[in-house]
């Protein structure tokens, strides 16, 4: 949250290397996706997790969460979003992710 929109976006272009992905870099990834940093940023992080959940079924023994959790977490960021930067709009999202 501490990143300008611009610069997350600018970094999102930029990640590709998914091997070295941990649970961080998705959780990060999840925060972006879901329009707290403006659409173009949510856009970019939803492109980045589906080419992702691509590749982690080529690469199932290097996946930083299991590939069903992913998908579903995937399938609810696709169904919702939440205000821009909005910061107790976000700890609500999250929280719904998760449920």
């Amino acid at each position: 949250m501490g990143l300008t929109d611009d610069t997350l976006l600018k970094q999102l272009s930029e990640s590709d290397n998914f091997k070295i992905w941990n649970t961080g870099s998705i959780c990060h990834l999840f925060i972006a996706s879901s329009g707290f940093n403006g659409i173009n940023v949510r856009n970019k992080a939803l492109e980045n997790l589906n080419r992702y959940y691509k590749w982690c079924e080529e690469n199932t023994d290097k996946i930083a969460i299991p590939i069903n959790q992913l998908q579903k977490y995937i399938i609810y960021i696709q169904n919702n979003t939440t205000k821009h930067h909005n910061k107790d709009n976000i700890i609500k999202y999250l929280e719904m992710m998760e449920s």
